[in-house]
């Protein structure tokens, strides 16, 4: 897996094109502790620095190039979910009149999006199309479909592939946020009281924006039982 790319990107309406510098970061939980902008901001620090002796050498600073830290977060708070925020640096003119061009002072962005429900329809289309990519609960023949038909993106047998490997990473992702304890107990009150999965879970006080996860995860755990 690939996070810290560097590229060239063609612009439309340019000739030449650009080299990107690009740190993309998958983040399962947007609220870990610390606030997530102070550390894309320390990655777009760190990937500046790194640039003397690859990008330029001595004084040459006028060479140094923009760095993007981007952070897909796959599962917000549901009052954050689908969201895309940018944070950057900014000129403010104190007094005088300023000659400095935005290329030179703005050189790093922090970039989060927020993920909603693949079920559920969203205004924006690259959010739409994340959330169809990093969904948990969408089966990949649904998610094939899907990418065919409402983005029209040709399905060939690499990029099925490619599908195929965003799945095993979203679910690893929701394998990583599950806690196996709490699946045997919602598993556990559905047996011995007979509730189902959702008043199980009430019971529990499962977070709402984890119910998904957590249904997807007792389905998983009885099927395994059943073939054992």
């Amino acid at each position: 897996m690939y996070f810290d790319i560097r590229f060239k990107a063609q612009i439309p309406g340019e000739k030449e094109p650009v080299q990107l510098i690009i740190n993309l970061e998958i983040q399962v939980n947007d609220k870990p502790g610390y606030p997530l902008v102070m550390r894309g901001f320390y990655y777009c620090s760190r990937m500046i620095s790194e640039q003397y002796g690859t990008v330029f050498t001595g004084s040459e600073y006028e060479k140094l190039q923009k760095v993007y830290s981007i952070w897909i977060c796959q599962s917000p708070a549901k009052k954050r979910k689908n969201g895309i925020f940018k944070y950057h640096t900014v000129e403010e003119t104190v007094f005088g009149t300023s000659d400095v061009k935005p290329e030179h002072y703005d050189l790093m962005e922090a970039v989060i999006l927020n993920l909603g429900d693949a079920e559920k329809p969203c205004d924006l289309e690259i959010l739409e199309l994340l959330n169809t990519l990093f969904s948990p609960t969408v089966t990949p023949e649904a998610r094939k479909k899907k990418l065919s038909e409402d983005f029209g993106i040709a399905m060939t047998t690499e990029f099925e592939s490619e599908v195929q490997d965003m799945c095993n990473l979203s679910q690893g992702l929701v394998n990583y946020t599950v806690d196996k304890t709490m699946v045997d107990n919602i598993i556990a009150l559905m047996t011995n009281l007979k509730k189902t999965v959702q008043e199980a879970m009430t019971l529990l006080n499962v977070p709402e924006e984890k119910r998904n996860q957590y249904a997807q995860a007792v389905e998983e755990a009885k099927e395994k039982r059943n073939k054992s």
